[in-house]
């Protein structure tokens, strides 16, 4: 699964920490700072890693808040549906506005990071558990869709070829 972190630069120590925390489960963190792209804007490298991410962790920091590209990640997230996952720092609630208003988040004590680190890999980690249970349910769908149409074309050839063995005979006899 593949997670999208909006954040500010400045968060950096937190974003490492919930890196290697998610790490052994198979999630993969999208951090803009983390890949380096020769070939096109930061902005451009940022659309590309929401477009492609399963989900999102936005962390409203002190820092967060102030950020301008947080604000407008969270716009474009928005925009393309994308679940996210709010992490807000105490004392910063009220900075909770425009789109993710409303929405449900875990609180982020600075003075206590482990708590919300483990808060943000538990929910993560059945997230991504939910994505892997409905892919297999879907994987299995359309296997057996391939089984029926497979087992029609068999019983429509078999028909076929009985229709065609009757047509013969009854020739045969006719003659």
């Amino acid at each position: 699964m593949k997670i999208f972190v909006s954040h500010s630069l400045n968060d950096k120590e937190l974003v490492d920490r919930l890196h290697r925390s998610v790490k052994p489960y198979g999630i993969t963190l999208y951090v803009a700072e983390h890949y380096v792209d020769m070939n096109n804007t930061i902005t451009s490298k940022i659309e590309s890693m929401i477009k492609s991410c399963d989900a999102a962790v936005i962390l409203l920091t002190k820092n967060g808040c102030d950020s301008k590209f947080v604000q407008q990640e969270i716009g474009y997230l928005r925009s393309l549906n994308k679940p996210s996952l709010n992490v807000v720092e105490k004392e910063y609630e009220k900075a909770v506005t425009g789109f993710i208003y409303g929405h449900d988040y875990i609180s982020y004590d600075p003075q206590k990071p482990d708590d919300t680190i483990v808060k943000v890999t538990n929910l993560l980690e059945s997230h991504n558990k939910a994505v892997q249970k409905k892919q297999e349910m879907e994987k299995l769908k359309a296997a057996e869709k391939e089984s029926q149409k497979k087992a029609l074309i068999g019983i429509g050839l078999l028909v076929g070829a009985l229709f065609a063995v009757a047509t013969i005979s009854s020739s045969e006899n006719q003659e």
